[in-house]
């Protein structure tokens, strides 16, 4: 027997949603009407404590996780300050301990807010999916930040750090004839909840997660910093890209900008080498009389002979450069959807690319 009613998640949202507490509004997501609460602002007290971590215990033959030491009370010997960040708001204050390792503790801003739709059956909880509670807030910042100019709340999907846990609850109220559906949901919203995600993504921020030996990774950061090794602008420009994929998820964004930086690195280099190689200047020269020189004419017609000893080494160059170059004037022109896969594959290239280029004239120093 389905029991109508309504599921409703609820979370502490990071930073100050400005909007009067105890506020609802309808927000659609993927054609599901839903009610988003905000319920209250909160600024909670976060401490990070350096000469602290979590330990694996063992007691009676079983395995648990501790803290390395206690958390006691506030320390008294400590010292204390206060100071305005930089977006104007009150002064927060912060305590560090007179210890090597230092307590500090500072305010941080969260909204808690909850997220409610209606289902015909509060008994299965996979009928309001989870995933509407980022949904709707999404829905909502969009709109806000326009309203309000106000670009520090960042929508959901370019938090480097998550909602740190989403709680549930159900309440069966029937059809309750009369009501709109705002109505019903606005007027059943629960007061106790159930946690059921804690998010992995605030936690995978910090997890150290090497793609590395640290032992290779040493030997070759003290050489390259003993002989004075400094990045060109190629490099540093292509950092950034790969910084705005891992911390905004911007896939769209870190694809442009690195073909970006392949085409600019791309011309330069065939600018020097035509001034020193007669027939690459007539085979340009050649290709220039058809029309405008362009990327896919570089890619398609003198990379394969130019990049020829690369290639041993990077076989995809030449393929996935120029996919890159589709994609990337798809999504300008015909607003295509870049996905991560397609923004690893230009950015993977387009160092490949710049390692082609500048690699000689390291081998020649």
């Amino acid at each position: 027997m389905n029991i109508p009613g309504a599921i409703y998640y609820n979370g502490f949202f990071p930073g100050f949603i400005g909007v009067v507490p105890n506020s609802a509004f309808t927000v659609r997501v993927n054609g599901v009407e839903a009610m988003l609460h905000i319920v209250r602002h909160v600024s909670p007290v976060v401490v990070t404590d350096f000469g602290n971590d979590f330990v694996s215990v063992e007691k009676d033959g079983k395995h648990f996780t501790s803290l390395k030491r206690p958390i006691d009370a506030m320390p008294t010997n400590a010292i204390g300050a206060s100071f305005t960040a930089v977006d104007g708001l009150e002064p927060r204050e912060f305590l560090c301990t007179k210890e090597h390792d230092y307590a500090i503790y500072r305010k941080s801003s969260f909204t808690e807010i909850t997220v409610g739709a209606e289902t015909e059956n509060v008994q299965d909880p996979n009928s309001v999916s989870a995933a509407i509670f980022n949904r709707a807030i999404d829905s909502f910042l969009e709109i806000y930040r326009l309203v309000t100019r106000d670009v520090w709340v960042l929508r959901p999907d370019r938090l480097q750090q998550n909602v740190p846990v989403i709680r549930t609850a159900a309440v069966a109220y029937g059809t309750l004839p009369g009501q709109t559906k705002q109505q019903r949901l606005a007027g059943h919203i629960p007061g106790h909840f159930q946690p059921i995600v804690f998010s992995v993504q605030e936690y995978a921020a910090d997890t150290p997660a090497l793609r590395h030996d640290p032992r290779q990774v040493t030997q070759q950061l003290g050489h390259f910093l003993a002989i004075g090794t400094r990045l060109t602008d190629a490099q540093n420009a292509l950092l950034d890209c790969f910084e705005m994929l891992q911390h905004t998820r911007n896939f769209r964004f870190a694809l442009v900008e690195s073909f970006s930086i392949a085409e600019v690195i791309s011309f330069d280099h065939i600018g020097r080498l035509r001034r020193a190689d007669v027939k690459l200047d007539q085979a340009l020269r050649r290709k220039e009389k058809k029309g405008f020189l362009t990327m896919g004419d570089l890619i398609q017609s003198f990379f394969p002979k130019l990049f020829a000893r690369d290639l041993a080494r990077f076989p995809d160059l030449i393929k996935d450069l120029e996919l890159t170059r589709k994609l990337r004037n798809a999504t300008l022109h015909e607003g295509k959807r870049v996905e991560v896969t397609d923004a690893e594959r230009a950015l993977n290239a387009v160092q490949r690319l710049i390692f082609a280029i500048e690699e000689p004239s390291w081998a020649s120093k």
